[in-house]
This record gives C-alpha cells, structure tokens and sequence, in this order.
C-alpha cells in the first residue's frame, strides 16, 4: 500500500501531507474551557489494518473506538461507543489499540482482515474486545488496574497487557478471550 502521507527527501525538509480529521469521533460538542475549542476526543493509541485501508484510533476522553474506514479513499468515520450497556456514565479513558487479523483477507468487504480489536480500557480495568464487522456487539475480559500498552505474540493467539497501576502483566487467550 503507498503511504498515507508523502516521504521526506531528507533531514531538515519539510514535508506537506493531508491530515485525518477524527472530530467526528467526539460525542460532546467543543468547549472554549477545553483544549483550545477542540473536540474532545483525545486520541492515545493507533493501529492499522494489515491492507492499510482502516485506521483504528482508541479516543480516550470519548470513551470510544474510532474506525477510519478508506484511510487513503473517502475516509469514513465509524464510531464505536466502548462505555458499558449497564453504566453509560462510567468512563473508561481507552488508550491502546491491538488487531489481531485474520490469515488471510476473504475479500475487500472484510473489514481489511481485521478478526477483533482489542482497546486497553484504562479506568475500568479491561480490554474491550471489538469486531468490526458487528461493531455494535463489544465484549470484554477483565485485566489489572490500568490497562495501556498492549502487545500480540507473533501467531496472535495471546494479548500482553501492560497494567500500569498493579506493575505486572495480563495473558489474554485471544481464541477464548480469557486471561490466563
């Protein structure tokens, strides 16, 4: 896939590239008292299909999972709301984002062969399990107190998770999504 932004000639160059606007992420309206009238959506961790057509954002003070289908194309916004169905004023500051893919893409409507979405949910002690394909369905399996950075193991079949305030790790059984 060509890259989303140009490449640099050499040090001290300055390069012109578009940018990927993810306000269309953020659930609240700006505020002049916030991040200079920005939208509050915060984005803390990236990933990217293995095609290079979707980008996953973990939007941390929108409490979300932002889908940027068609990165290089149309560039649609699809957001995934990752409060709980049974607490929607928990908020659980996402701030990492691991795809596990599948073996091969089936086809172009495939979601880019991503299988899941794992994003760290850093106050609830979690990681939301996301498909894309039913992006409206979020799992999750509990982990450490304040889950970050996350990391799958060459055959994907185990998570790492990083759990910043207990210092250890968490091992996510990525077949049964059940730490082991």
């Amino acid at each position: 896939a060509n890259p989303i932004t140009p490449v640099s000639p050499g040090p001290a160059t300055t390069v012109s590239a578009p940018f990927i606007d993810i306000t269309g992420f953020a659930e609240v309206a700006n505020s002049p008292r916030y991040n200079t009238n920005r939208a509050p959506v915060y984005p803390t961790g990236l990933a990217i299909s293995r095609d290079g057509r979707n980008l996953f954002v973990a939007n941390n003070l929108g409490d979300s999972l932002g889908i940027v289908k068609d990165v290089g194309g149309e560039r649609r916004l699809v957001r995934v709301d990752l409060r709980h169905a049974d607490n929607r004023d928990l908020q659980i500051y996402p701030y990492g984002v691991v795809l596990k893919s599948r073996e091969r893409s089936l086809s172009r409507s495939d979601d880019a062969g991503v299988l899941k979405a794992y994003v760290s949910c850093w106050n609830d002690s979690s990681v939301a399990i996301v498909n894309p394909g039913q992006a409206d369905k979020v799992s999750y399996v509990r982990v450490g107190s304040h889950p970050t950075k996350m990391l799958l193991s060459a055959d994907q079949t185990r998570l790492f998770v990083v759990n910043s305030d207990d210092d250890s790790v968490s091992v996510v059984d990525t077949v049964t999504d059940k730490e082991i």
